[in-house]
């Protein structure tokens, strides 16, 4: 496996399976099986076996989270983001898989996917969750997830005290090296603020207020209202402000 000669490696850990049938290690050899397969783009099997040890190991904890996180994985891979997000799904909520190192990636993605389909709040949540629960388990998850979490609740659906409760339980967006106070958190809004610059409105809004410009666009350039265009979207910036928050 380590050479990446994935079909060898599957058919080795196939051997010691039917030879060893009630080694203690036969879930990890199920599961070595398994990863094999899938790096040799055989995901179906791959599936298959990852399935066993879900089925046959699910105590096994640390096993069958990565079983059930690869699982996902590969039906990612076939294109089949229903199954995939299933399988996320049930890592998220799992009061033990959740806890595994892998399950940060994997609710990641699913909240990512959640974003796509426009469940902004369902999609903070879980980055959220990430961002508390593997600030030392997997830190590069967790970071990826507070600047997710910060996206959604400061861009798409503006919400201070949603960006205030992940300050408060993530520690200072992620960086355990600053010590939290108020004026810290003003400083990290702002910086965010300032890193999302133009995108402080959602496609939908832009959208919008490009159809009523253009509708009261006069000989001038300016709107019935005179404000020209780009006064909503101006006004929005404005309203989003770090200033405007903390009112």
């Amino acid at each position: 496996y380590a050479k990446k000669e994935y079909r060898q490696a599957a058919a080795e850990y196939d051997a010691f399976i039917l030879q060893f049938p009630k080694s203690p290690a036969m879930a990890y050899a199920i599961l070595r099986k398994a990863r094999a397969l899938q790096m040799d783009n055989k995901r179906f099997e791959a599936i298959k076996a990852y399935r066993e040890v879900l089925d046959y190991f699910p105590n096994a904890i640390s096993y069958a989270s990565a079983a059930l996180f690869f699982t996902g994985e590969s039906h990612e891979k076939n294109g089949d983001m229903e199954n995939a997000m299933k399988c996320w799904t049930e890592m998220a909520t799992d009061k033990d898989y959740s806890k595994h190192r892998l399950a940060g990636l994997a609710v990641n993605r699913l909240a990512d996917n959640l974003l796509l389909q426009g469940k902004v709040d369902e999609a903070a949540g879980y980055f959220q969750q990430v961002a508390v629960d593997f600030r030392k388990e997997n830190p590069e998850a967790a970071r990826y997830a507070v600047n997710r979490a910060i996206y959604c609740n400061m861009l798409l659906r503006p919400d201070e005290a949603k960006v205030r409760q992940l300050y408060e339980k993530a520690g200072p967006f992620g960086d355990e090296a600053v010590k939290p106070s108020e004026s810290n958190y003003w400083t990290q809004v702002r910086q965010y603020v300032k890193k999302f610059g133009g995108k402080l409105e959602t496609q939908k809004a832009r959208s919008e207020d490009a159809q009523k410009d253009k509708g009261g666009e006069d000989k001038s350039g300016k709107g019935k209202g005179g404000k020209g265009k780009g006064a909503k979207a101006k006004e929005r910036e404005k309203e989003q402000s770090p200033e405007k928050m903390k009112n």
